[in-house]
């Protein structure tokens, strides 16, 4: 009995719960049983959110599997095939009407693709399809990382920009919901609306509406203001993440420190131990391989989760880092407000030193002179406005304020 053999002999599900976890989309899906609870969960998983817009603007909330989606890009992909009728009128027009030929510049034959060629009468473009490693990219379960990045493929715009992940084609647009993200979709709601509305009146292909909504959307996620309530459930959700994250690297020590020691693999199997204890020091009759196999794939499921948890507290690092920058720049804006303020009261007080002067009981020969009060009046007000106006432009000038 080979190695593989004996792995499947001491745990018969092994191989079917790895292989939906590493292809989950070509495994077929059997009717519900209550045997199969946990399997059926799991690939309740592989199920993604998605919404779906089309060209009227319609929007519908759908679970789709990802073969499901690449079989939508690859109907999108495919070349369109002429009629006969099509055709015969296509050699109609040919020999009644005349087309100078055109000279194709030197940019036009810079700008030809080299993958382009004729199948059928119709000019076949060699560029790359969707693959189902590029939805796996747009799924938050298996990306390794949230940067941002726009991929054209055949027929398909791909943009990943965390939160947003979306596939454009040329009569629908499929946006993956994540989690807990309902203001998103009433934002695209809204977007894809003013999109029908401008699509009513100007003749603009679908994808070229589309990717402009989904910069305004993102930029109106971007704006959104952090409330107090944002700021604790990161907090709460930082503290849960690193007791996670302890919990994790406490069983990965766990099983590295068993896989590194012959004794304790060997002490493992318990039931050939109790049969035959003097097996125990037979080493070459007692191969405790099976368990380390065991163990180290669950090391390696172990290793994976530690992965994701890292990468969770990577964008957590990043959400905090965004926070405080916004801080930053309020506390700048306030200081920036403070100068104005201290400006403005400085050239007041100077004003009221003026006044105080004139009003004080000595005296000073202008009494009975006539329009004094109005001069001394609008000249202090004159000089007041003056101090701030300087000062302004001096702060300004030195990058202290950009009001």
């Amino acid at each position: 009995m080979d190695l593989l053999s004996k792995w499947k002999h001491h745990s018969p599900l092994q191989m079917e719960v790895d292989l939906e976890m590493l292809a989950p989309d070509l495994v077929p899906v059997p009717e519900p049983s209550r045997k199969r609870t946990k399997t059926l969960a799991i690939r309740h998983v592989c199920n993604a959110q998605v919404l779906l817009i089309d060209v009227k603007g319609n929007v519908s909330m759908q679970e789709m599997r990802r073969s499901e989606i690449l079989k939508m890009t690859q109907e999108a992909a495919k070349s369109p095939v002429k009629s006969s009728a099509d055709e015969d009128s296509d050699e109609g027009d040919k020999q009644t009407s005349y087309r100078p030929p055109e000279i194709a510049s030197p940019r036009a034959s810079r700008r030809s693709f080299s993958g382009a060629h004729m199948s059928g009468g119709h000019v076949s473009i060699g560029a790359q399809a969707v693959h189902m490693r590029d939805l796996r990219k747009l799924d938050a379960n298996f990306s390794e990382t949230n940067e941002p990045c726009i991929v054209a493929r055949k027929q398909a715009i791909l943009i990943n920009a965390d939160p947003l992940r979306t596939i454009i084609m040329r009569n629908v647009c499929i946006v993956f919901i994540p989690d807990g993200a309902d203001s998103l979709i009433s934002i695209l709601k809204d977007k894809f609306r003013e999109l029908v509305a401008e699509k009513e009146t100007e003749a603009t292909p679908f994808e070229f509406s589309t990717f402009p909504m989904i910069m305004k959307a993102l930029e109106r996620l971007a704006t959104t203001q952090i409330t107090s309530a944002d700021l604790d459930t990161l907090r709460t959700m930082k503290n849960t993440i690193n007791d996670f994250a302890s919990q994790v690297e406490g069983i990965r020590r766990a099983l590295l420190s068993i896989l590194d020691n012959e004794e304790d693999l060997r002490l493992l199997y318990l039931t050939p131990l109790h049969a035959n204890p003097e097996s125990f020091y037979c080493t070459a009759a007692f191969d405790p391989e099976v368990a380390e196999v065991i163990l180290e794939s669950y090391l390696q499921e172990v290793q994976t989760i530690r992965t994701k948890v890292k990468l969770l507290e990577h964008r957590i690092q990043n959400t905090e880092s965004l926070v405080m920058l916004k801080l930053d720049a309020t506390r700048n804006h306030l200081l920036a407000v403070d100068v104005v303020f201290g400006l403005v009261t400085v050239s007041l007080t100077l004003g009221m030193y003026i006044t105080a002067g004139f009003g004080m009981n000595l005296r000073s020969g202008v009494e009975e002179t006539p329009d004094v009060f109005a001069s001394v009046f609008v000249g202090s007000f004159v000089l007041c406005a003056a101090i701030v106006c300087v000062g302004t432009l001096y702060f300004r000038r030195h990058g202290v304020l950009s009001l």
